[in-house]
């Protein structure tokens, strides 16, 4: 009986031995996967971190490409120096799903457009346009495959036409029904403008100035604008007349000093003969051209002391 008893206790002890190994395994299997799982979500995030060129710390992800570094990369990829871009823009975009910056800028002569990965720095596509020509566009992508295209916003005209400054100005005068012995030029300029080539017409008459846009490479007139100048003639019953006002001298008179001090002689254009309060004080404003140049007097009316005065060319 004592025996029996014994080979009980001992098969008990046996299987609580074994059951305890048993939870012993589980709990070590658990473990284990617990670790691997941990070991494969750190090389996730490595592999990840390595694809996409970033340098991961805690939580956040560092870019390595910054703007002026994009911006570099696209003027070496150019071969243009810093020194011949007269204007220059980068911003971030989306591009196909992939982060880029958009770099543009301008040298005298081309219009330069970028993308850049903003992850790797790798130039993923490029463009290139000449101001001289704005209907020609050559173009590569990321493989470096060439596109040359027409300007699809020109409404005629060859890719190499440019109807020039002088047929720009007489499309502008012959639009707004001006002879040319009847106006001063102030300005006729090539510019750029929504991706087309054109000529900024400005010119005066004794009454008006107008400002016209004539599209380069057929002579369509994009924009044209007139406004009547503040011309104050003498005899017109205003302030400022022949007579002058009560101790002040008269428009004609402030003319009379303005051009005896800018040294200039024979026919000019006056934009503005007018008086003025400046501070309590009557003043002429004086402003005319001639040969380009842009004068502008601000006479006290009382004695006809010069107060301010400036010259400058206006191209």
């Amino acid at each position: 009986m004592k025996k029996m008893n014994d080979t009980k206790k001992l098969g008990g002890i046996v299987a609580i031995v074994a059951a305890a190994a048993v939870v012993i395994a589980i709990s070590a299997n658990a473990v284990d996967q617990r670790g691997n799982r941990q070991e494969n979500q750190a090389a996730s995030v490595r592999t990840n971190t390595a694809a996409s060129g970033g340098v991961q710390s805690g939580t956040s992800q560092v870019q390595k490409v910054t703007e002026e570094s994009a911006r570099q990369t696209a003027l070496e990829h150019a071969g243009v120096a810093s020194g011949d871009v007269t204007r220059s823009s980068v911003r971030t975009d989306r591009d196909e799903g992939r982060s880029v910056y958009e770099v543009e800028f301008l040298t005298a002569s081309d219009k330069y457009d970028y993308e850049i990965d903003l992850v790797t720095g790798e130039v993923v596509k490029y463009e290139k346009e000449s101001l001289n020509n704005a209907s020609a566009r050559t173009s590569e992508n990321a493989s470096g495959s060439a596109n040359t295209a027409a300007d699809s916003n020109a409404s005629s005209g060859t890719a190499d036409s440019d109807i020039g400054t002088n047929k720009a100005q007489s499309i502008a005068l012959e639009h707004a029904g001006v002879k040319a012995s009847q106006a001063t030029i102030k300005k006729v300029a090539r510019d750029y403008e929504d991706g087309r080539l054109v000529y900024d017409v400005v010119f005066i008459t004794s009454d008006w100035e107008y400002s016209y846009e004539i599209q380069a490479s057929d002579g369509t007139v994009r924009q044209a604008d007139r406004e009547r100048l503040e011309v104050y003639s003498t005899g017109s019953g205003q302030k400022g007349s022949a007579s002058g006002e009560s101790g002040n001298i008269s428009v004609d008179k402030a003319k009379e000093i303005a051009l005896k001090h800018s040294g200039v002689s024979g026919k000019v254009n006056y934009t503005k003969a007018k008086m003025e309060r400046d501070d309590g004080v009557n003043v002429y404003e004086i402003e005319f051209f001639q040969n380009g140049m842009e004068y502008d007097y601000e006479i006290q009316a009382s004695d006809g002391k010069i107060l301010d005065w400036s010259a400058e060319y206006n191209d």
